[in-house]
């Protein structure tokens, strides 16, 4: 970057005259292409073109092909308002936009995300003009493309109140033939798709057919209103993780997945739109038994206030609750602990509850002894997370029982109470219950102990940290 001094008021080497320094503003179009293309992948689309329009340089940045590498389509992603004569103004999708863009970037796409759209007519345009993108505009137009996510907006509120809908007809059509047209993807997700059954025969045919090898990562969560078990995921000879709803299990799926060299992950969904849950007995879980590689998932999602649908015996090596109704019961711990005690190595709570929250509850109204009880007993549990209201005894004990073996403890601070709220027991003695009564009375000195029984420094997080995490960030 360049800066102009000049000098004016008198002769420059009298150093009695009083000179005045005037320095050019800076050129902001001389930054490397680098740096700004690293600011642009910080900034949503339409700030990204804003800063693009000011200068011929910047433009020229816009286009590059890392600032592309993942096309999001949301409601309002590449729409105008337009009057309607019926219903007023209207977002609809604008075709010349839409085309421009896909001329300009879309051979730079690498993942494709299609957000849930309730606009349906918008929807259906989209994919009609990236599945004529691909099939007319050139021979590979999108060569770079990976990964392909498409979640449904199932879900619309309307006068008549709240309605579910499925993908078919027309749309699902164009679905078909779009994913028909992709190639050597690693990475498929389809969500609350809601076909009926002899739709969903033909979902998977033609991507198995173009991805047997090369399909590293999928995800079918309810993707038929009824029960329908898509044996094609089994299929794919190179498949690592596999994502699918309660619904979808069947015993032969786990076999042929078990057959799979490379395959690792399974994880076993149930959201609100999950019907007919399919619950397998202890025997169906036997070649993941016999198959130590492969870790399972039970995981719940969405605003499901069900309880988790118990895989009999299943070799369970995490439950995850992703929701915010989910509470850990007396009935839901002594499962867990009968069920996968020998197993489980993992248990979340993921977000901030949405349940009744009274920070003066007693304990048996808590998961206080849950808790402690899931540790004392699940041999091999290493990493918990909860979001419900705990005392700073409980969690004290938690750590002592757990001793050398509990690694990550996530707890809201904004949960935490400060309390004793446990009677001493024939097993403690005096000393030790005294350092429980002064450890827990003390937020400071909790943290300290609870730092020196974990060997590690710890700390409760704030609820803006504890929404941060996800399935991803925690140490699974």
């Amino acid at each position: 970057m360049t800066s102009v001094t000049t000098v004016t008021g008198g002769n420059r080497t009298d150093p009695g005259n009083h000179q005045r320094v005037k320095r050019a503003p800076p050129r902001w179009d001389y930054l490397p292409d680098l740096i700004v293309e690293k600011i642009f992948s910080y900034l949503p689309k339409r700030s990204r073109y804003n800063a693009a329009v000011t200068c011929s340089s910047w433009l020229r940045v816009l286009y590059f092909p890392e600032l592309w590498k993942t096309f999001a389509m949301r409601e309002l992603t590449l729409t105008r308002s337009k009057f309607d004569y019926y219903k007023g103004y209207q977002d609809a999708l604008d075709p010349f936009v839409a085309q421009a863009c896909l001329r300009r970037i879309g051979r730079h796409f690498r993942r494709l995300k299609i957000f849930p759209i309730s606009n349906f007519h918008n929807l259906f345009e989209f994919l009609t003009m990236v599945d004529s993108f691909i099939t007319y505009y050139d021979i590979t137009p999108m060569k770079h493309l990976r990964a392909f996510e498409f979640s449904f907006a199932c879900q619309i509120r309307s006068r008549e109140g709240i309605r579910i809908f499925g993908t078919g007809g027309r749309l699902f059509e164009t679905l078909i033939k779009l994913m028909s047209h992709l190639v050597n993807l690693q990475d498929l997700r389809l969500e609350n798709l809601l076909l009926e059954t002899f739709e969903a025969v033909h979902l998977l045919e033609n991507v198995l057919h173009n991805c047997e090898e090369s399909m590293r990562t999928m995800s079918i969560i309810n993707c038929s209103k009824h029960n329908y078990f898509f044996m094609h995921c089994g299929l794919f000879r190179n498949l690592q993780i596999l994502t699918i709803s309660t619904n979808h299990l069947h015993p032969d799926l786990i076999k042929l997945l078990s057959d799979i060299e490379s395959f690792k992950e399974l994880h076993v969904i149930q959201t609100e739109f999950t019907s007919g849950a399919q619950h397998l007995r202890f025997r169906d879980w036997q070649p993941f038994r016999d198959n130590s590689k492969v870790h399972l998932f039970l995981e719940t999602r969405g605003k499901t206030k069900e309880d988790i649908i118990w895989q009999e015996r299943a070799p369970v090596y995490a439950i995850i609750h992703a929701t915010p109704y989910s509470k850990l019961t007396h009935h839901g711990a002594l499962e867990i602990i009968n069920q996968y005690g020998n197993t489980l190595q993992v248990y979340c709570q993921i977000g901030i509850p949405k349940i009744p929250y009274h920070r003066g509850r007693p304990m048996y109204e808590r998961c206080d002894s849950q808790l402690l009880l899931l540790v004392r007993t699940c041999e091999h549990l290493r990493t918990v997370m909860v979001h419900e209201l705990v005392s700073t005894s409980s969690l004290l004990l938690m750590a002592w029982y757990a001793k050398g073996q509990l690694r990550n403890l996530y707890v809201r601070r904004n949960a935490i109470i400060r309390r004793l709220d446990w009677p001493p027991t024939p097993d403690w003695s005096k000393e030790f219950y005294q350092w429980l009564k002064k450890s827990s009375s003390n937020f400071a000195v909790f943290e300290d102990e609870m730092s020196v029984l974990l060997n590690r420094k710890w700390r409760a997080l704030s609820d803006l940290d504890f929404k941060k995490i996800d399935v991803g960030k925690v140490d699974l």
